[in-house]
């Protein structure tokens, strides 16, 4: 693996989910000042109230996915979640299938702040 960070200000990225693992990578990225685009076909409640008006609630169509530079994909059974990390991919997308390893081109690390 090669360690890199993105600028939240210049990397366009996206968050897939369903549920309280979505609810959390949310809040990560918009901790760390991203603001993702994020979709979901079934949000759970905590996820809609999280996301509120920036959820789409439904699946990215392609044309969607090409725009990002990163994708999170969460929550999702593994069927759909391998067809949207190859559509992503095909997009020139770094894509990371949460707890997949196979399937993630880049692993989030854990971030300890101190003081």
């Amino acid at each position: 693996m090669i360690p890199i960070f993105l600028d939240p200000a210049q990397t366009r990225v996206g968050l897939i989910g369903r549920g309280a693992t979505a609810v959390r990578r949310l809040a990560w990225l918009r901790k760390l000042d991203a603001d993702p685009a994020i979709y979901s076909d079934a949000a759970s409640e905590g996820l809609l109230e999280v996301a509120g008006a920036a959820l789409v609630r439904r699946l990215p169509e392609r044309g969607e996915l090409r725009g990002l530079s990163a994708l999170w994909i969460v929550d999702l059974d593994a069927p759909t979640a391998r067809m949207l990390a190859e559509a992503a991919r095909e997009e020139g997308v770094l894509v990371n299938v949460e707890d997949v390893k196979d399937q993630c081109a880049f692993h989030t690390p854990a971030i300890v702040k101190r003081g």
